[in-house]
């Protein structure tokens, strides 16, 4: 059910990331309403918590990479609120992915421009990506 549900907020950020490089707030709420619906329906109280755990240690990492320069707050924001209908498994079996999709656009993206004016590459693109391959 995890799927069919955030198939809307994962491609709805990616498209506002490609386009404006931004995700907005809204879709990041609605991201992680939905999540806690489909944790609450499916594992309950314990599910919930788990969630949580997963979304806090997103919020203490990705602040870090926030602050290095490697992610913008609305990408943190996302995988925070995706995090929440994961739980620590689903975020752990998602980085992997993640990590590589972005290392193959990343490589791709300077391989066809380089310097100062290279386009910056839009990470919730590759962890939408990331989670649907293991959701």
């Amino acid at each position: 059910m995890k799927g069919p549900a955030l198939l809307f907020p994962l491609a709805a950020a990616s498209c506002t990331d490609l386009r404006g490089r931004y995700v907005d707030n809204l879709l990041v709420l609605w991201t992680l309403l939905t999540g806690v619906i489909i944790t609450a329906s499916e594992k309950g109280i314990p599910g919930i918590l788990d969630g949580l755990a997963a979304l806090l240690l997103v919020f203490l990492c990705g602040f870090g990479f926030f602050a290095a320069g490697f992610l913008g707050a609305g990408d943190v924001k996302f995988l925070m609120a995706l995090s929440m209908a994961s739980g620590i498994q689903g975020l752990l079996q998602s980085l992997l992915p993640t990590a590589v999709c972005a290392v193959f656009i990343f490589l791709f993206l300077q391989r066809k421009e380089t310097g100062p004016g290279a386009p910056q590459v839009p990470m919730t693109i590759h962890i939408s990506i990331g989670f649907l391959l293991t959701l």
